[in-house]
């Protein structure tokens, strides 16, 4: 596989249009992961969710060791990948047999604990998934550093298209929370072959590497690899923690609602993470552009994630409500809440990409550590009272909590002004939750004889309050968000 191109770049205008192809990628991966969410929500029972989340949360703690940190040091090595792609292949790959193994382990003593014979077969299922998936990860990176997001995007693409039909498959044949695994252990085998299809290249890899270069690259990545396992806390960790405190339909209901909410989330977040690393971490980029680009995105991002946050708390419950009924009842009043975590997710993954564009590993560990180890600590206080309402707020008080000190952090780290940072990250708040007050008001002062409309007439009132109240007083950001955008993508 050949070297990187070496031509210098227009940063801003680079990642518009690498964020802009992974926006679309994830925009219709999204789509996907919905709909079959929403297939899938009629196929299977509250508890089937509920097992493959506690398979996720405990796979995802061990498989955070996976590829060993390599992709993310992979990305950085612009000018010599072919050569760095030998040895952290092999190394990759190694990890990922020891990852398998350890989860094996892991797998019947968790089984025993949650009294489930089922959750053995799902852990077995994932730990073989590990391996199959290294060249893969090469790939990825390989794109990645060629600045090639559109092929980035389709093999993306592609591959939760694959995964989709696969566990919609198996769930109408029956698999119960099999569904979900058994695709799983095939995404990378397709990935694979969809990356040698681009390429027409095989990657190399070293497996046979002296002692004294496999521990070079572990002390390298092992900051890399920590941090990984945190992030994997954040993500699924608290499903584990709902799950010691509550049951298998519970833990159900409760992943039902947060996956909602992370499928709006993530298209915007992953393409965030998958161009701005990348982009920030170019040879002879200097730090007074990184921190341009990043407060340029930033104040976008917050603008936009604010009143996105409400529209999704406002208008899935009663989209719940008409599609599956009582059903998910309980996961429609989640949502409600933990639709406000979208600023906080989309505001970590700017603050995360700058961190890892610097090499910054060790910081990155204890940044996602507080990051996965808050959300965990605060949905299993919330679960000790077996309520959801309470496990959603105390879930979405701890990661606003995180995103205000990220704001605290921010001027830190590109030398903002605080004063002018706060202002312009906090005033789309304000407003959001002024017109989340107004359509509050609208909803309980209606007479009791349309009291069925209340959620209809709470979403609306709350989509005509933002609009009017962004027009009003954020006329003119918005309007140079969208003029900047307009002008890097044309660049």
């Amino acid at each position: 596989m050949g070297s990187s191109d070496p031509r210098p770049v227009d940063l801003r205008a680079t990642a518009t249009r690498g964020m802009s192809w992974m926006a679309v990628q994830t925009l219709g991966t999204r789509v996907l992961s919905l709909s079959g969410q929403l297939v899938l929500g009629w196929l299977l029972s509250p508890a089937d969710f509920g097992l493959y989340a506690l398979a996720l949360s405990i796979s995802n703690a061990v498989g955070a060791l996976r590829n060993g940190g390599t992709a993310q040091m992979l990305v950085r090595h612009t000018e010599d990948f072919s050569d760095h792609a030998r040895s952290l292949g092999g190394f990759a790959f190694i990890f990922n047999l020891l990852t398998t193994a350890l989860l094996g382990l892991i797998a019947p003593w968790a089984a025993a604990h949650f009294h489930s014979r089922q959750l053995l077969g799902l852990l077995l299922c994932i730990a073989a998934s590990f391996p199959l998936g290294t060249i893969a990860v090469i790939y990825r990176s390989r794109l990645t550093i060629d600045v090639r997001y559109r092929d980035l995007a389709a093999l993306t693409f592609a591959s939760t298209l694959f995964w989709q039909v696969a566990t919609i498959s198996m769930a109408l044949a029956g698999c119960g929370p099999y569904s979900y695994v058994i695709p799983t252990m095939l995404q990378g085998p397709f990935e694979t072959a969809f990356g040698f299809v681009l390429y027409r290249q095989w990657p190399t890899i070293q497996l046979r590497s002296s002692s004294e270069n496999f521990l070079s690259i572990f002390r390298s990545s092992r900051w890399v690899m920590l941090g990984a396992a945190m992030l994997s806390l954040a993500t699924s960790g608290d499903y584990m923690a709902v799950g010691l405190f509550t049951d298998a339909a519970m833990v159900g209901q409760y992943f039902f609602a947060f996956q909602l909410v992370s499928a709006v989330g993530t298209v915007i977040s992953s393409g965030i993470e998958s161009v701005l690393p990348s982009l920030l971490a170019k040879a002879g980029l200097g730090r007074a552009k990184q921190n341009a680009a990043v407060l340029e995105m930033t104040q976008i991002f917050m603008l936009l994630s604010w009143p996105l946050a409400g529209l999704v708390a406002f208008a899935a419950p009663p989209l719940i409500q008409l599609l599956w009924g009582s059903k998910w009842a309980p996961a429609a009043a989640a949502l409600h809440v933990l639709a406000f975590c979208l600023p906080a997710w989309i505001l970590k993954s700017v603050i995360r990409s700058l961190i890892e564009a610097r090499g910054l590993w060790k910081q990155r560990f204890i940044f996602l550590g507080i990051y996965g180890f808050g959300g965990i600590l605060s949905a299993a206080a919330g679960a000790a009272t077996g309520k959801i309402n309470i496990i959603a707020g105390a879930v979405t008080a701890f990661y606003l909590l995180f995103a205000a000190g990220l704001l605290m952090l921010l001027p830190k780290l590109t030398g903002g002004s605080s004063l002018s940072i706060v202002r312009r990250m906090l005033v789309p708040c304000c407003l959001c939750l002024l017109s989340s007050a107004i359509a509050t008001c609208a909803a309980l002062s209606l007479p009791s004889r349309f009291f069925a409309l209340g959620p209809w007439i709470m979403a609306a009132s709350y989509i005509a309050a933002v609009l009017a109240l962004n027009a009003t007083l954020l006329q003119s950001e918005w309007r140079a968000s969208v003029s900047m955008l307009l002008r890097l993508r044309s660049t």
